[in-house]
């Protein structure tokens, strides 16, 4: 803690010497409050955020918009009162070890049909008419009339237990923390040609968008249809297999969230799924294709120094996912294909990229990340031996015959 917070004093103290009552070269941010106006340099400032947030258990309990709005209040509030940069110094290094505090806090989601609570990993979904009562079991009695008062919009809502600093930094977190559980969901229930508008807040499209028009002599005016299908989804239709993996996947963003040491395959597994649960949310062929292909990189992915990269993906996926040389085969020259379409792309060339090459890809991506889940015991890894039982299986399957494929 020493080293950190002698590079918090040097970063604040460098942050402090480029504040200015002028912009220059050095001062792209300005900030005005009641009695003030300054310019500083938005450069040092996400240096200062950087350094707080990636501070082991102390991060946590910030948010990078929650650190900016503070720090620059300490400095706006020095200039009113005249402080000097020490003094400023001493109050941001006290606020940032102040002691966390626990908040619950309610998160509005939409397009999810919520009848009763379901806990998904440490968020719970609860259904909009029990939000009063939660309200009031979790404050005090003199503080209850803000609920009377409270216009509650009829959406379910998330709850998560989140601690830190300030109010604003745990609703950020939090957010943050239910977009990622609704993202599993995102996973489970959305297609490329077939999607739910799931999300916190309000839902912020119509079942049309009277925006954008097309006309015609014939037919009138027509509005644009919303891609989204126009109600919510309904948690009991999961399958067994579906509902396995909603719980895994769950209790892994837990235990990141929980800071709880992780291994290859669970981080692999959750950064797959939020791959494709994003890209599915996306209306750009070229974003979906990146992020389908890394999703499938996170999971079959090693660094062997003996293959190369696209070849290695490719074989994995297709000795893993087929059951005989014509699929594997299939597979591999499909997914051969795509890669080079993206190394188009990465590499600043154009690729013709269609609808059937996401759909392609996604029924990979998934079928992958579901053949993790089902085989979890047997492919977990450590952070010493990363996809280690994976390279063991892969060239078992390589070097025996097509009916190699049971691990069980």
């Amino acid at each position: 803690m020493s080293n950190f917070k002698d590079d918090i004093k040097e970063l604040v103290k460098l942050f402090l010497e480029k504040v200015s009552l002028e912009r220059n070269e050095h001062t792209t941010g300005m900030k005005a409050g009641a009695n003030h106006v300054f310019y500083y340099s938005d450069i040092v400032l996400a240096e200062i955020t950087e350094r707080i947030l990636n501070e082991p258990k102390l991060g946590k309990l910030f948010s990078r918009k929650d650190v900016n709005a503070t720090i620059l209040e300490f400095v706006g509030s020095g200039f009113e009162d005249r402080e000097n940069d020490e003094k400023v110094i001493c109050k941001i290094i006290k606020w940032i070890n102040s002691d966390p505090i626990e908040f619950t806090c309610f998160i509005p989601v939409h397009g999810v049909e919520v009848s009763n609570k379901y806990k998904i990993g440490d968020v719970t979904l609860h259904p909009f008419n029990e939000k009063k009562s939660i309200l009031k079991a979790n404050l005090k009695a003199d503080m209850t009339s803000f609920i009377e008062t409270e216009s509650i919009d009829k959406l379910p809502f998330a709850i998560i237990k989140v601690n830190s600093i300030s109010p604003d930094g745990a609703i950020e977190v939090a957010i943050s923390e239910v977009k990622s559980t609704l993202n599993i969901l995102q996973f489970l229930f959305n297609t490329p040609g077939s999607i739910y508008q799931i999300g916190t807040g309000k839902p912020t499209q119509n079942t049309g968008d009277s925006q954008y028009l097309a006309l015609s002599s014939t037919t009138g005016i027509a509005q644009q249809k919303s891609r989204y299908i126009p109600f919510g989804i309904d948690l009991s239709l999961l399958s067994t297999n579906e509902t396995e993996y909603l719980q895994r996947v769950s209790e892994i963003q837990s235990d990141i969230f929980n800071q709880t040491k992780t291994v290859p395959l669970q981080n692999g597994l959750f950064n797959a799924t939020t791959l494709i649960g994003n890209s599915l949310n996306s209306e750009d062929l070229t974003l979906q294709l990146l992020q389908l292909m890394s999703a499938i990189e996170a999971l079959v992915e090693q660094n062997t120094f003996t293959q190369g990269i696209t070849d290695q993906v490719c074989e994995r996926t297709a000795l893993l996912l087929g059951a005989d040389y014509d699929s594997r085969k299939k597979i591999y020259d499909k997914l051969s294909d795509l890669y080079k379409k993206r190394s188009h792309l990465t590499h600043g060339n154009t690729a013709s990229i269609n609808y059937f090459d996401i759909v392609n890809l996604w029924e990979i991506a998934k079928n992958l990340c579901f053949y993790f889940d089902q085989h979890y015991e047997y492919f977990l890894d450590s952070n010493k031996n990363e996809k280690k039982n994976l390279k063991a299986y892969v060239l078992k399957l390589r070097f025996e015959n097509d009916n190699t494929k049971s691990i069980d």
